[in-house]
């Protein structure tokens, strides 16, 4: 083998590599944008429903003849829930996952422009000339990567591996066939994306089991 065709050779597995990690990084940072959109809407109606929920148990007085330990009860469980919306409301606010989504989103869009790039040098024709370019698209590349001052999560990078096996020989490499790998990376993203609603659901759940058990299930009513 000549020395120019092992250059060839390093050269478009150089650029093989470089465009993978290119797609990946914008397919991830894409979905992270989804990904964090999606949870500032969700996150948004939780807390107005745990808001309402909270009103619904000051109604409950109206409706049902409590005794003065059920009233401190229920008064008790409004301002613990009506707590933690409050903190829940100040993280998520915080956070501001809009913005953290709109500077990943602008970041992919820097690293489609060097992925498309990619796609046009053809080392076959000017060995000299593609790897000049690649070098150039390497820098712009980390300096998309630079001025974007947040990381995507794993979970995102999970979804990625769900979608584009032929990306991932290593992670389909197992025994077990790729659709049963895919929807194991598919349930993993799923599961992963929702574990920030926990402390919501959480919370609801107690609050309704203290309330319904103290209330409504109360073998001396009132008068009896």
């Amino acid at each position: 083998m000549s020395e120019e065709h092992k250059h060839k050779t390093v050269l478009e597995a150089a650029l093989a590599d470089f465009k993978r990690s290119a797609e990946i990084t914008r397919d991830v940072r894409f979905q992270a944008n989804l990904r964090l959109s999606g949870r500032q809407r969700a996150s948004s109606y939780i807390v107005s429903l745990l808001s309402l929920y909270v009103i619904s148990l000051s109604l409950i007085p109206n409706i049902v003849e409590l005794k003065p330990f059920q009233s401190q009860i229920l008064l008790g469980c409004s301002i613990v829930l009506s707590v933690f919306v409050i903190f829940t409301s100040l993280i998520d606010g915080a956070q501001n996952f809009f913005h953290q989504g709109e500077l990943l989103h602008q970041c992919a869009r820097k690293i489609a422009v060097v992925h498309h790039a990619l796609k046009a040098i053809d080392v076959s024709q000017d060995p000299a000339a593609a790897k000049a370019e690649l070098e150039v698209l390497q820098k712009n590349y980390q300096a998309a990567l630079d001025e974007c001052p947040i990381n995507h999560e794993n979970v995102d990078f999970y979804k990625e591996v769900a979608s584009k096996p032929h990306l991932f020989p290593q992670q389909y490499s197992s025994i077990f066939p790729k659709a049963v790998i895919s929807v194991g990376y598919r349930i993993l993203y799923w599961a992963l994306g929702k574990l920030w609603m926990a402390p919501h659901i959480t919370a609801f759940l107690v609050i309704s089991l203290v309330v319904y058990f103290s209330i409504f299930t109360d073998p001396h009513p009132l008068g009896k």
